[in-house]
């Protein structure tokens, strides 16, 4: 769910609605990317997938066998969806132009990134 929270930029993202079991992927990429402003996920990217990778390690009692490198060619591979489920969000919901210009400038950037990640 999208709403306008009078932040700068003014988008929150309520991930509950969207987050489920067994596709930690998708879930990572849509919390950092739905989230950060580009800015932001730019320069603390590797940060928050590091410390999403300490917290499944830690909170999965040893069970966990994903490794860090995992965990972000899971984010890489899910930036594409989370950016379209993003879209498909904003557009069916009317949340003023301010808003709807900070999503279109996030999903720009974020469709460059994209591209960036899979022309490697």
């Amino acid at each position: 769910m999208m709403r306008n929270n009078h932040k700068k930029n003014g988008i929150s993202l309520d991930l509950h609605s969207e987050a489920h079991p067994g596709c930690f992927g998708e879930d990572v990429a849509t919390a950092i990317c739905w989230n950060l402003q580009p800015k932001d996920r730019h320069d603390n990217q590797q940060r928050l997938l590091e410390f999403y990778h300490y917290n499944l390690v830690k909170y999965s009692a040893g069970s966990c066998q994903l490794t860090l490198e995992q965990v972000k060619k899971a984010y890489i591979h899910f930036m594409p969806l989370a950016m379209s489920v993003m879209l498909l969000l904003a557009v069916n919901i009317d949340m003023g132009s301010e808003v709807n210009e900070a999503i279109s400038e996030r999903a720009e950037v974020l469709a460059n990134d994209i591209l960036g990640e899979h022309g490697r």
